[in-house]
Order: structure tokens, then C-alpha cells, then sequence
């Protein structure tokens, strides 16, 4: 009867923390492999642009952001959106799944991986709108599935492109449609959501013949991300969406219903709001469950009743059936609720002297402390590095999945 109350209370712990919400991409991956070996990942990223343009319905103008307009306030991810910055994203995204998987999964950061080598980016020869029509679901994946085949035509056709990874990294430019402005009005519908694509949906909406490009370039399955995620006069980082995305590369499942986009784990899971906490700055660690699917821990079983010892990160499993188990885990933060420190929770009985106005004040405050450091890259303004994902933890105690 106590199992009950326990995830009752984590459920409360979800409703009360701030974060907006992430509309959770609805192309994930068909299966997954929980048995996938950790290895060494080289992922090729290319850099994608559209036709110029002046529409409304989309942000921006189809190129990458060179800089901001003049009245524009955000803070997160400045420009100029170069080759510089994506790779200092790329350092961030490399340094997370080092952080979380105890350096066991190492992403290549090398510049020979920002592509097409020779040019700023690739150019296609339409206007971004056309590839995300907003009208029917299956018209919508087609489109999709014509950006990623254009793009992977240009680099081989113009760009003389003979080989790529098997997984790609695509950076568009422009802002995603990846989040949940329901409440009020969307002036960008047209804007494209982040989504991941592999042989399976790619052979669905092209056909045989196209499918040849794939086999050429050796490509069998990548993720279609925005330049940035500021949007609304909303400060959004990328860099979560960046981490979700690439989980699904590694192996991982959402845990979010992907036909309604309706939260699983909440801010608890990485492959769900969790990536999205602090605003995008600061995805959460990985879960036990996370880690147990990519092979990156071995919970201690439990399967007599008594008192059970934990330590931080230990895990244990609790078999209730031969189908069903709980896993617990102890997961400690900073000792401090970040949310707590950023301006929005008025309701909190923090000094106003001890607010902040955004999550990087409230990360600086903390490592004025000296209990979590992080890293800025001076000249792309990335969050390249955090010691403790588990800063956007409400608090510290168990965890129960």
C-alpha cells in the first residue's frame, strides 16, 4: 500500500515545477535496441538553408540568424548561427552524454564533421514553408521526408559528397515548431518540427529510386533540428532539444505518448519534459530506466523483504511480476531547487535579492557557491558545460519507475 502514496508524491513534484512545455516530436524511432553495445559516436552534421524569403508564417527569412534585430531580448544562443557556433553545440550535446554515462558514450566533436566542408551551408531551392504545410499529418511527413532526400541530393550533386556517417545530424534554419503555444496565437505554423527519421519512414514517403542516395551515402537514420529555439519572446535553449533528439540516435524510447504528446515521466526523464528543464538549458540526467537501456548500470535486486541501504546513483530492482518491476534510485541535486532562484516563482519564499532573471544568473549564483560549476563559450554564448545535470531536480530522494 505504500508504493501508491510514494509515486503520488513524485506526481506532485512534477505539477509544481516550472518549465514550458516542450511539444514532444511525434517521429521517433519504430523500435528500439536495449541491447545496443556502448561505443564511440562520429555523427556527420550538415548545415541546411532555404530560399530567401519574406513570409510570415515562418521565422525568420529561410538563412541562418547573423544577427539579432534590433529590438530583440533573448539571451540564449546569439548569433552568428556559423559553423562555429553548431560545432560549440556539438561540444555541449558531447559533453552531456560524457556527464550522464560516466564518459562511456563519447560523441566526436572534430570540425571535420560541419558540413558541406567548402561552403557556409547547403542551399535548397525552395522556401522553408513548403516543407511543413500544416495540413495533413501524411502530407507533413512527406515534406519532411523531401527535406531530408534534397539536402543529401545537394551535398552529393553540389557539394561532391560521396560518403557520410550512418547517422546524420541535420541543422535547418529557422526556429522548430516544437513547442505547445495552445493558449494563444501561433504567428509561425509553417516553422519545421524537430523530428527523427530513419530507413523505415524515409521508404514510406519516397520512392525506390530515391531511395538509392541513402545507399550511396551509406545513411540509415539522423535528426532534423532548428538553429535555435527562442521564439515568442520566449528564452528557449537548444541544447535540450539537441540532447532528446540524440538520444533517440542512441537507442533510447520516448516516454511520452507519441499520438497525443501526453507527458510519461515528466521532468524526471530525459526522453521526455525532462530535456526541456530550465528552459532548454539544462536536460536532465539520465533516469535509471534511461540507464539500464543503454547498458550503463546493473540494479542490485531485491527479491526478500527487509530494509534496504542506498547510496547516491545506487539502483535497485523490485520485481512485482514476471512482467512488471520497480526500479528506485537515489538521486541527489545541488542542494539547492533551481527553479526556485529564476524570477518566475513569485511564489516562493526566496529574497528578491536572491532572484534572477534567467537560469544562466541563477547557474552563476551557484557556482559562486561552489556547488556546481559550468562553462560559456565567450564567443558563441553556448552552454557548453554543466558539472550536475541534477540542478534542475526539484530536490533530493527516490526516484521510482
Amino acid at each position: 500500500m505504500k508504493y501508491p502514496r510514494l509515486l503520488y508524491s513524485v506526481a506532485i513534484l512534477v505539477a509544481t515545477f516550472h518549465s514550458i512545455l516542450f511539444a514532444l516530436p511525434a517521429r521517433t524511432p519504430s523500435r528500439f535496441d536495449a541491447t545496443t553495445p556502448l561505443k564511440d559516436h562520429q555523427w556527420n552534421v550538415v548545415l541546411v538553408e532555404f530560399q530567401q524569403d519574406n513570409t510570415p508564417v515562418t521565422t525568420g527569412n529561410g538563412t541562418f540568424l547573423q544577427e539579432w534585430d534590433k529590438d530583440e531580448t533573448y539571451i540564449f544562443d546569439p548569433p552568428p548561427h556559423n559553423k562555429r557556433y553548431f560545432q560549440s553545440h556539438l561540444i555541449s550535446l558531447s559533453n552531456y552524454w560524457h556527464n550522464v554515462s560516466d564518459g562511456r558514450i563519447r560523441v566526436d566533436t572534430s570540425m571535420s564533421l560541419i558540413l558541406p566542408v567548402n561552403n557556409s551551408s547547403v542551399t535548397l531551392s525552395r522556401e522553408m514553408r513548403y516543407y511543413h504545410p500544416a495540413i495533413k499529418p501524411d502530407s507533413v511527413d512527406y515534406k519532411l521526408a523531401e527535406l531530408v532526400y534534397e539536402t543529401l541530393k545537394s551535398l552529393k550533386n553540389d557539394h561532391g559528397v560521396t560518403d557520410l556517417s550512418k547517422e546524420l545530424i541535420l541543422f535547418h534554419a529557422g526556429v522548430g515548431q516544437d513547442f505547445d503555444f495552445s493558449d494563444m496565437y501561433d504567428p509561425t505554423p509553417y516553422d519545421i518540427p524537430s523530428f527523427y527519421f530513419d530507413r523505415d519512414f524515409l521508404e514510406k514517403y519516397l520512392d525506390p529510386g530515391r531511395m538509392i542516395l541513402f545507399d550511396d551515402l551509406g545513411v540509415e537514420r539522423g535528426i532534423v533540428l532548428p538553429e535555435m529555439q527562442n521564439q515568442l519572446d520566449y528564452n528557449v535553449a537548444l541544447n535540450g532539444t539537441v540532447v532528446l533528439m540524440s538520444g533517440f540516435l542512441l537507442g533510447l524510447p520516448p516516454l511520452y505518448n507519441t499520438e497525443t504528446g501526453r507527458s510519461g515521466t515528466g521532468i524526471f526523464g530525459l526522453m521526455d519534459q525532462g530535456s526541456n528543464n530550465g528552459n532548454g538549458l539544462l536536460p536532465i540526467a539520465l533516469s535509471a530506466f534511461e540507464k539500464e537501456i543503454l547498458g550503463l548500470i546493473q540494479p542490485k535486486y531485491i527479491q526478500t523483504s527487509g530494509i534496504v541501504s542506498m547510496a547516491p546513483e545506487e539502483t535497485i530492482r523490485i520485481p512485482l511480476s514476471s512482467r512488471e518491476y520497480f526500479l528506485v534510485e537515489y538521486r541527489r541535486n545541488t542542494g539547492f531547487r533551481l527553479d526556485s532562484l529564476y524570477i518566475v516563482n513569485s511564489i516562493d519564499t526566496i529574497p528578491e535579492n536572491k532572484r534572477y532573471k534567467t537560469y544562466l544568473d541563477a547557474l552563476k549564483y551557484l557556482k559562486e557557491l561552489g556547488v556546481n560549476d559550468y562553462f560559456v563559450n565567450r564567443v558563441t554564448g553556448v552552454l557548453e558545460y554543466v558539472e550536475n545535470y541534477n540542478v534542475s531536480l526539484p530536490g533530493t530522494g527516490l526516484l521510482i519507475w
